[in-house]
């Protein structure tokens, strides 16, 4: 049995059936239920100028795992760099108490993957963008042997704005949303997830990943890879 098929069968056993959210989508899920859902309104970094014309990427929309030969030497190098970058905060924010010290608290519940995200108000409110010494959230596993640990990083960037994308295809910036019926928000788009007559309305952020695992692939996948995630810590 993969580590992903034990995870799932232990979050059956937990849970008891959830009422239908009207955030229901497999994204929020994924990424941690009402701890994903979380969405708070971010500084405007310098550069980021809302641009009419950028149509965001919602959850849903592409495969989990971005295609690592589609980027170039270059945007490799800046891929491996973030992430080099990302890891080293786990010297610093290695245990949920850590975490907590740095001005990092938890949001929402642990999902059925065992992830939660443990955000921080001082470093979504700094004016900083895509900076691996002062990241807007921490995501902590909760692993088979339950031990909590400091698995990915979560950048955020004004949703009306480009993203800086050093890193290419592999930079997959992404949204949340929920399908509401259609008024005049900006952060409103037609998505063929959401039923006739309602659109898509998007966060106020959007939202880039980098998980702690061995390789460009999985280290910039949309959701938690829990096997890989298992293999850079030795669990398998």
């Amino acid at each position: 049995m993969s580590l992903t098929h034990w995870v799932r069968r232990a979050g059956a056993r937990r849970r008891s059936a959830l009422p239908s959210l009207l955030f229901g989508l497999l994204a929020v899920a994924a990424l941690g239920g009402p701890a994903a859902a979380h969405v708070p309104g971010v500084e405007r970094p310098p550069g980021a100028r809302p641009d009419p014309g950028y149509v965001p990427h919602l959850m849903h929309m592409g495969p989990n795992l971005p295609e690592v030969s589609k980027a170039s030497l270059r945007q490799q190098t800046a891929a491996r760099r973030l992430l080099r970058g990302t890891r080293r905060l786990a010297r610093r924010f290695g245990s949920v108490r850590a975490a907590g010290r740095g001005g990092y608290h938890a949001v929402g519940r642990w999902s059925s993957h065992g992830i939660r995200h443990f955000d921080s108000r001082r470093a979504e409110t700094d004016g900083h963008g895509l900076d691996p010494r002062r990241p807007e959230s921490l995501l902590f596993w909760r692993g088979p042997d339950g031990r909590r640990r400091l698995v990915a990083a979560m950048y955020r960037w004004p949703s009306d704005a480009r993203p800086p994308q050093p890193a290419g295809p592999l930079m997959r910036w992404h949204l949340h949303y929920r399908c509401v019926r259609p008024s005049r928000s900006r952060r409103e788009m037609p998505f063929h997830m959401c039923r006739h007559g309602r659109v898509a309305r998007s966060g106020t952020s959007s939202m880039l990943h980098v998980w702690l695992t061995n390789d460009l692939a999985t280290a910039y996948a949309m959701a938690p890879p829990l096997d890989a995630l298992a293999a850079a810590y030795g669990l398998r």
